[in-house]
């Protein structure tokens, strides 16, 4: 410790009667205030160098965001990952919030999910409701998807809308080929 910081150290704990060599070399006899005075008078006398100091490291902010760990984001940005999903409800919530090309993967994989037949009555029926329900135009063709390969009377009723618009697009396509010749 070096004289500053145990005249410092003195100033902040205080000087006590066995401090009789410290008040001898202040001059300052049994006086409490004139010691005091003196230990001020001295420490200021010589400031503290610089060069002995220590630097702080510099704190800067970073210009760069935290990185997102949602699961959206974990998931990535073409929703290749959905591919092990199983829960029909967690790529529902993907369908809901996820990028454009999660919700097409969700409903893909929903359609998946139906087709392959291991979906029990109860959530085959959530399913249906669900995506009947769905009304995003970026993902309608993908949503129509998965309808159409649901069992039952509503798989049919989508299978035959969609076959009836196939239809109508085919006939259309006719009439502007035969418009052009």
């Amino acid at each position: 410790m070096s004289e500053r910081d145990a005249l410092l150290d003195r100033l902040a704990t205080g000087a006590g009667a066995a401090d009789a060599a410290l008040r001898d070399a202040m001059s300052t006899g049994e006086d409490d205030r004139a010691l005091a005075a003196a230990l001020v008078k001295e420490i200021a006398a010589e400031p503290p160098r610089l060069a002995q100091a220590e630097p702080e490291p510099a704190k800067r902010a970073s210009l760069t965001p935290p990185p997102d760990a949602s699961f959206l984001s974990r998931l990535g940005a073409g929703g290749r990952d959905l591919a092990e999903i199983d829960d029909v409800d967690t790529l529902f919530g993907v369908l809901e919030g996820g990028s454009l090309a999660q919700r097409r993967a969700a409903a893909l994989r929903i359609e998946q999910r139906i087709e392959s037949g291991d979906l029990a009555p109860e959530e085959l029926e959530r399913v249906e409701t669900a995506l009947a329900a769905r009304r995003d135009p970026d993902i309608a063709w993908e949503v129509l998807r998965a309808r159409a390969a649901l069992p039952g009377a509503a798989g049919r009723e989508v299978r035959h809308e969609r076959d009836a618009f196939a239809s109508w697009v085919g006939q259309l396509t006719d009439r502007v080929r035969a418009f052009g010749e």
